[in-house]
This record gives structure tokens, C-alpha cells and sequence, in this order.
């Protein structure tokens, strides 16, 4: 008979040592109190600080998705002549392991002035397709612009495919998709046009009916709506 290794919580040896000391004896009752008062205290300090971190963490996540969403890890630029084959450079750089995106900047110093003051800037331009690739930028949609996405799928079985029905799960999202049978070795499309409506973040399921196994497929359209500010 092997011995124990551990002890598992809330073992029966834990529920005897803090009854001991918790539980009233006849005399006592006033010590008990104070025990109980203590255990409460320290109870709502660890969750105190449960809590306070938990929030800090998630700050700290959301402060660094902001700040490298639109600054780089790395920044590549010359020393004693101007880059002028950047195209090549960031062509080179994206095909590192590792790294997601390289996008070429153009970086200037100017002017803004309003009625009530006015102060230095700094001025950064970027390609259109590099700012939509970005995650903080690119995957936001505006409010109130419909957006649409196409899962192109290619039939693998020996029988046509035969799309009966696809239920999205809210009215929000319009599906569409092949209403023919697909034969095999051909592809189809099941398509989602979100109505982007409501601000914040989404997560919208597409159910697909057919003659495939289990006799259903499930779809998920992620990403967040943006405010569409004038």
C-alpha cells in the first residue's frame, strides 16, 4: 500500500485543524469571534487583491495591444543616404520567420494650430493595405456598414452536396449560399452579411444543414464594430 503524497483540498485533516481553532468552546466564545472576524478580514483582502490584479493584467494587455497595433517591434531605417529601396527592404523583412507584418512608414514633423493654440506634430503616412492589416485597424468594422464574408469549400465526398438549409443565430446576419447541388470535386460558397449595427465586439454562428455526417456545420464570424465618428 503506497502512502499518500499529497494532501488533497479540503482534505479531512484541513476541516479538523480550522474547526479547532474556529469552533467555540464553552469558555472561549469571545476568541472564536475574533478568529472568525480574522478569517473574514484576510478573505476579503486576498480577493481584494485577486480582483485589483486581474483588472490591472487586462489593463496592461489592452495598453500594449494599443501601443503596438500601430507601433512596430522593430524599426528599420538608414543611417547616412535615404532608403529609397524600401520596397525591397520590407520585402525581405516579411519573409523572416516570425514576423507578421513589415510595413513601410513615411515620417515628418508639422504644424497644427486651432483657434484657442497650436503645436508641433509628428506626421506618419502608411499604405493603405498595410493600415488594413493591421489588427487594431483593419479588423474593426464601422457602425452601420454592412460587411460580408465567403467560406468557399470544395466537395470531397462521391455524392452531390446538397445544402438544405443555413440558420444564422440572430436576425443581424443574412446568410446565403449554393441553392444547386454541388458534384463532387466542385465548389460551393455559404455566404454571412453582417449588418454591423450595434458597437463592440461580436461573435455570430452559422448552421449548415446538408447531406454531410452529423447532418450539420457549424460556422463563427468574429470582430468587433467600431463607432462611425464623422
Amino acid at each position: 500500500m503506497s502512502e499518500p503524497s499529497a494532501t488533497h483540498p479540503f482534505a479531512p485533516f484541513e476541516w479538523m485543524l480550522s474547526l479547532r481553532y474556529l469552533r467555540a468552546r464553552r469558555q472561549e466564545g469571545f476568541i472564536s469571534v475574533n478568529a472568525g472576524f480574522s478569517f473574514l478580514g484576510i478573505m476579503l483582502g486576498v480577493a481584494t487583491l485577486i480582483i485589483v490584479m486581474a483588472v490591472m493584467n487586462g489593463f496592461r494587455k489592452e495598453l500594449l495591444d494599443k501601443i503596438l497595433g500601430l507601433n512596430g517591434h522593430l524599426l528599420v531605417q538608414p543611417l547616412e543616404s535615404p532608403l529609397t529601396d524600401w520596397e525591397v527592404v520590407a520585402d525581405r523583412i516579411s519573409k523572416v520567420p516570425g514576423v507578421r507584418l513589415a510595413a513601410p512608414i513615411v515620417e515628418g514633423q508639422a504644424l497644427a494650430s486651432s483657434p484657442f493654440n497650436s503645436g508641433g506634430v509628428l506626421v506618419r503616412g502608411m499604405r493603405g493595405a498595410d493600415l488594413a492589416a493591421l489588427p487594431s485597424i483593419g479588423s474593426k468594422i464601422k457602425q452601420g456598414t454592412p460587411v460580408s464574408h465567403e467560406f468557399r469549400f470544395t466537395n470531397k465526398g462521391k455524392v452531390p452536396l446538397v445544402i438544405t438549409n443555413v440558420q444564422a443565430s440572430c436576425g443581424c446576419t443574412t446568410p446565403d449560399w449554393s441553392k444547386d447541388p454541388v458534384p463532387p470535386g466542385q465548389q460551393g460558397f455559404i455566404k454571412a452579411t453582417f449588418n454591423a449595427g450595434a458597437v463592440g465586439q461580436f461573435d455570430k454562428t452559422v448552421t449548415v444543414t446538408a447531406n454531410i455526417e452529423n447532418g450539420t456545420a457549424l460556422l463563427r464570424i468574429k470582430g468587433e464594430v467600431a463607432p462611425n465618428v464623422p
